[in-house]
């Protein structure tokens, strides 16, 4: 039994061996074929950017997607690279669009029929057949105008403590921006990319410059809150100036002190015992000011003779507070009335 089914075996299996040798590699060879030379076509369309020439003083109005969307046919053994190609952004459609030079107006619509001719891709990548989806182009171009427009400088906020002393130096101050005409001629201004300020200065300096060597212009403007894109040809230079940001704090009311001699034997009245005080001077000093390191007085250690009135300066003096060198302090009430008397005459008991 087992010997019949060995036989059997080899007949079958191993008869005829060249015979189908030959048949394995014909198929081999007819799958190669057919992998090499055989064709995929997409069933979804896949979106490609479209660079489209315009006319002088024209462009595709802002907010228009310049994509559209194509079926390719290709061999599927490039159908990766194909993907790759798309994805990287080396697949595009080139074609132009004109103006209706009897129609003054400043915004037209246009149609681009597409054709197989305006597929552009960077290599070969063995495009056969290439279906638009829509066939045909449909947007808005706008008539463009070139304005020149002054340069606003865009800063990070200062470091706490310090402001910008004046506006920031602008070479050059004004430059020519071109885009649309509807948006260019409604723009204010346009800005520097943002320079940043925000460190502080070596030193703790009261005033300093910070002068980048060259600030790139931002290519857009804005108009009713929306940004649009523009065409600038330059960047500018810009220096800035900060300092010390300086404010004002007034107390109510501080009381005013009298200093005298400790051996002074006169009476003395002061008529003014309190005064309103205005403080000015850095902020983050001012801000963090209190009453008690206010001190008002009046000097009477060299007030003689006696029953004399004396108008007197009233003086103010920063206390415990570092800085205070740069601290402007103004009392509302600037002199007292003084008036020295002798002391009152001592009596003395009769005998």
């Amino acid at each position: 039994m087992m010997k019949a089914i060995g036989e059997f075996l080899l007949r079958h299996l191993f008869g005829n061996i060249v015979t189908k040798l030959i048949a394995l590699v014909m198929a081999v060879v007819l799958w190669i074929f057919a992998y090499t030379f055989s064709y995929t076509a997409d069933s979804d369309a896949q979106m490609v950017p479209v660079n489209v020439k315009l006319p002088a003083g024209w462009s595709v109005a802002a907010g228009v997607e310049m994509t559209t969307g194509v079926k390719l046919t290709y061999p599927r053994r490039l159908a990766e690279t194909v993907a790759y190609e798309i994805r990287a952004g080396r697949v595009h459609i080139d074609c132009e669009a004109q103006a209706d030079p009897t129609n003054p107006a400043d915004k037209q619509p246009v149609r681009v029929p597409l054709k197989e001719s305006n597929f552009v891709a960077s290599r070969e990548i063995g495009i056969k057949t290439v279906t638009f989806v829509p066939s045909e182009l449909q947007f808005q171009i706008v008539r463009e105008i070139s304005r020149p427009l002054p340069v606003l400088v865009n800063t990070s906020p200062p470091p706490p403590g310090y402001e910008i002393a004046w506006r920031p130096y602008v070479t050059p101050s004004r430059l020519e921006v071109r885009g649309q005409k509807d948006i260019v001629s409604r723009a204010n201004g346009i800005e520097t990319s943002e320079i940043y300020i925000s460190d502080p200065p070596p030193d703790n300096a009261a005033e300093w410059v910070i002068q980048p060597p060259r600030v790139k212009v931002l290519r857009q403007v804005t108009v009713d809150g929306q940004n649009y894109p523009v065409a600038v040809d330059q960047d500018v230079q810009v220096r800035i100036v900060l300092k010390v940001k300086r404010t004002e704090k007034t107390f109510a009311g501080l009381p005013i002190r009298i200093l005298g001699r400790q051996d002074n034997a006169y009476v003395i009245t002061v008529r003014e015992q309190t005064s309103d005080v205005r403080v000015f001077g850095p902020a983050n000093v001012i801000e963090a000011l209190k009453p008690e390191n206010i001190v008002l007085y009046v000097d009477l250690t060299k007030l003689a003779p006696a029953a004399v009135n004396w108008t007197q300066p009233v003086e103010a003096r920063v206390v415990n507070v570092p800085r205070s060198d740069d601290i402007v302090v103004t009392p509302a009430v600037s002199t007292c009335a003084v008036k020295v008397s002798e002391p009152p005459a001592v009596k003395t008991a009769n005998p």
